[in-house]
């Protein structure tokens, strides 16, 4: 439902479903693709609505933390946040999304991450680091500390990811290394 409302060109229906996306994002798996919505992964509308956009990156960001602090989480994030800085010219969006990539590409390279395929494209350590260019805060105060306080707590999730996935679909996970 989340989904088709996603889709929607409804900009009330597409406010509700990130607002209900956001309110759950904490019971839902990174790892599991049922839990996030295939309008938004790796295929951003840049036409959603300002206070829809911070609710999906939002529900991304709190969907991460929440699950197991594993590679495969830690790489599905990536992507998905290149999706979203790579699909949306507005400055706020890459910036935003720019400090949160840079909060976990060191991850990345400790893990020797160089590719990861994501659907139908290729996202190299380059293209994260490209975007981790445009990291800035926010022109709005507020808004920039309460991404800065959700950054440094993915920076945080990120550091004490570990190699080795443990939950259910685990093998799934690999679907998207580049072995």
């Amino acid at each position: 439902m989340i989904d088709a409302a996603l889709r929607s060109t409804s900009s009330s229906a597409r406010l509700v479903a990130a607002e209900l996306l956001c309110r759950n994002a904490t019971r839902l798996d990174a790892c599991q693709s049922l839990h996030w919505p295939s309008a938004v992964d790796g295929c951003w509308d840049p036409t959603f609505s300002p206070r829809t956009k911070l609710l999906i990156v939002e529900a991304l960001v709190r969907m991460t933390m929440a699950s197991p602090a594993e590679e495969g989480a830690l790489r599905s994030v990536a992507v998905r946040l290149y999706g979203i800085w790579d699909g949306d010219g507005t400055p706020e969006v890459r910036g935003c999304i720019g400090k949160f990539i840079a909060k976990i590409i060191g991850r990345l390279h400790d893990f020797g991450v160089k590719q990861f395929v994501h659907g139908p494209k290729m996202v190299t350590i380059g293209n994260l680091q490209a975007a981790t260019t445009s990291a800035a805060d926010n022109p709005d105060d507020y808004l920039a500390k309460l991404s800065n306080d959700l950054g440094n707590g993915l920076g945080e999730w990120a550091a004490s990811c570990r190699t080795q996935p443990s939950g259910p679909g685990a093998l799934a996970t690999a679907a998207i290394l580049p072995r």
